[in-house]
C-alpha cells in the first residue's frame, strides 16, 4: 500500500545502517524475478477475491501497539507507528492533530514525487542535518527497535533517555547482542532506566513515582513511544474461509 517496498524495514535500515544490505538484496531479488509488483494500492479482502487466485499468502505485518499513558495525546509526543507512516507520507488523524501543518505538508510530499528517492541511505544523511524533534528526547520502551533508535538520534546531537518498565533492554536478542548494545548506550551517554513505573506524561517530560513515594520528572522536549508489535490476521481471519488455499 506504500510507495515503496520493505515495509517496517526501511525505517529498520534508517536506523541501523547494517540492515539495509539485506533490503538491498530483497529488493534486487524482487526485480531479478517474475514478480509483478502493485504499489499505493490498499486491498480489502474483497480485491483479493476477485483476483481469483490459487492461494493467498497474507503477509501484511503486525500492528504496532504504544502504551496507554496519561498526556500520550500531547503535541510533543509520537509513537513508533507514526514515525514509521510519516515516513511513508502517510498523515493519520492520530499525528494529524499533533503535527503543525508544515510538516503534515512535508510528510505528504514524502508520500508523493519524491517517494522513491526515499532510500534509507538518503534519509541517514537527511537526518545528520535536519530532524523535526527537539534536542531531549525520551524514548519509552526498550525493544531492539527502540535501543536502535535511541541510539540514532544519539548521533544526531540529541540527548536521549530510555524508559523501560520491564527489568530488561533489548529481550529479544540473545547476550552477546545485549551486550554490545549496552556498550553502545554507554559510549553515547544515553540514559537507560529499567523497572520505572510511569505516572503520566506532561509538556516538561515524563512524570516517574519513585518506591520512596515521591516523583521525578525526566524532561524533555518530545516522548517517543515505541510500542510492541501485535499479530494482526484481520485481512486473513476475513480470506480464510472464502478461498481455497490461505496461509499467514
Amino acid at each position: 500500500r506504500n510507495g515503496h517496498l520493505g515495509g517496517a524495514l526501511v525505517m529498520a535500515s534508517t536506523v541501523h545502517e547494517e540492515n539495509q544490505s539485506f533490503l538491498d538484496y530483497l529488493l534486487r531479488e524482487v526485480k531479478r524475478l517474475p514478480v509483478e509488483v502493485h504499489l499505493r494500492k490498499e486491498l480489502n479482502a474483497a480485491d483479493v477475491k476477485a483476483l481469483a487466485p490459487d492461494a493467498v499468502v497474507v503477509a501484511t505485518g503486525g500492528r504496532v501497539v504504544a502504551p496507554k499513558s496519561t498526556g500520550d495525546d500531547l503535541p510533543d509526543v509520537r509513537t513508533g507507528r507514526e514515525m514509521r507512516e510519516l515516513l511513508a507520507g502517510k498523515v493519520t488523524a492520530e499525528s494529524a492533530a499533533k503535527l503543525p501543518a508544515w510538516q503534515r505538508a512535508a510528510a505528504k510530499l514524502l508520500g508523493g514525487p519524491v517517494q522513491p528517492w526515499m532510500q534509507p541511505n538518503v534519509l541517514r544523511r537527511a537526518t545528520r542535518f535536519f530532524m523535526p524533534l527537539g534536542k531531549r528526547i525520551v524514548i519509552i520502551g526498550a525493544d531492539l527497535a527502540a535501543i536502535e533508535l535511541a541510539e540514532f538520534l544519539a548521533a544526531r546531537g540529541r540527548h536521549v533517555s530510555v524508559l523501560e518498565t520491564g527489568e530488561q533492554i533489548a529481550p529479544e536478542v540473545g547476550m552477546t547482542r545485549r551486550d554490545q548494545h549496552m556498550m553502545s548506550l554507554d559510549r553515547a551517554k544515553i540514559a537507560v532506566n529499567v523497572g520505572v513505573c510511569i505516572d503520566q506524561i506532561k509538556r516538561e517530560g515524563v512524570v516517574l513515582l519513585l518506591k520512596s513515594g515521591g516523583t521525578h520528572v525526566v524532561r524533555a522536549d518530545n516522548v517517543i513511544l515505541a510500542g510492541e508489535v501485535e499479530a494482526d490476521t484481520t485481512l486473513f481471519d476475513q480470506l480464510q474461509d472464502q478461498l481455497p488455499e490461505v496461509h499467514a
